[in-house]
C-alpha cells in the first residue's frame, strides 16, 4: 500500500544574449528578460522547483483493510483487541458483513442461535462466529502452509505470514497450554494463551503441516499459519 509521491521539476528558461554587428543588444528590447552569461562563458544551471508531496492518508482503525495486506507489505495497524482482520471479540458481526460481503459458507454454531460464517479470499480463510444477537464470539483466520504474500496483523504486534512459533513465545512467553491433533492428514500444533480483560479470552497460534507431525525441535522455526480468538472456556 505504498503511495507514489510525485515531484514536478521545473527550470528557468534561458534566453541567449544576441550580438548584432559586435554590439550588445538589450534583451528587454526583444520582449523578455534574460539571465546573463557568466564571464567564463558557461551557461548557468536551471533552478529546480518542487511541489509539496501529497501526505499519505491516515489509516482508518474502523476499516478492516487497515489490518491486513495481500502484497507482502506490513499492515498499517495492529489490533488493540482480541481479534484480527479488524474484527474483535464482542464486536458486531455487521462489521464483517459490511467489509467482506455475504459469507461464502454458513454453519450452525455450538450455542443455540449462534452462526459460523466463513469467507474464502484467495490465500485467506476467515471464520467468524456470532451469537443470536449478532455479537462476535470467535474470530479465526488461516493462510496456506506455502509461502504467501498475505500479511495479517495480530495482537501484540505479531504478523500472520511472517512470524514463527518462536516469535510467538518470544512476545507472549510460554503458552498456557499446547494442543496437538491431526485431521484429514494435516497435523496441527497450537499454542494457547490467556488474553483480554481478566484473561476472559483465549488466543491460539497454529502451525499446520500436511503429511505428518513436525518434530518438536523444529516447530519453533515454522511459520504460524493460523490464529483464533475466542472467549475462554
Amino acid at each position: 500500500m505504498s503511495r507514489i509521491v510525485a515531484w514536478v521539476l521545473g527550470g528557468v528558461i534561458m534566453v541567449a544574449v544576441a550580438f548584432i554587428a559586435g554590439d550588445l543588444v538589450d534583451p528587454f528590447e526583444r520582449g523578455g528578460a534574460a539571465s546573463p552569461t557568466p564571464a567564463d562563458g558557461t551557461e548557468p544551471s536551471p533552478t529546480a522547483t518542487t511541489e509539496t508531496p501529497t501526505p499519505e492518508p491516515t489509516p482508518d482503525p474502523d476499516d478492516p483493510t487497515s489490518y491486513f495486506t495481500t502484497d507482502g507489505t506490513t499492515p498499517a495497524l495492529t489490533p488493540e483487541c482480541s481479534g484480527a482482520m479488524g474484527l474483535c471479540i464482542g464486536g458486531p458481526i455487521d462489521r464483517a458483513l459490511d467489509a467482506f460481503g455475504s459469507e461464502d459458507e454458513r454453519f450452525g454454531g455450538e450455542e443455540p442461535g449462534s452462526i459460523l460464517r466463513a469467507w474464502n479470499m484467495e490465500d485467506i480463510r476467515l471464520v467468524v462466529e456470532a451469537d443470536d444477537v449478532g455479537s462476535i464470539t470467535s474470530v479465526s483466520v488461516s493462510i496456506p502452509e506455502r509461502v504467501t504474500d498475505v500479511r495479517v496483523a495480530l495482537p501484540e504486534g505479531l504478523v500472520l505470514g511472517t512470524d514463527t512459533m518462536d516469535d510467538v513465545t518470544g512476545v507472549l512467553g510460554e503458552p498456557l497450554r499446547r494442543d496437538d491433533f491431526a485431521a484429514e492428514n494435516v497435523w496441527f500444533s497450537i499454542y494457547v494463551y490467556a488474553f483480554g480483560p481478566e484473561a476472559t479470552h483465549e488466543l491460539s497460534y497454529t502451525h499446520s503441516n500436511e503429511g505428518g507431525p513436525v518434530d518438536a525441535a523444529e516447530l519453533g522455526g515454522r511459520r504460524v499459519t493460523g490464529f483464533s480468538a475466542e472467549y475462554a472456556s
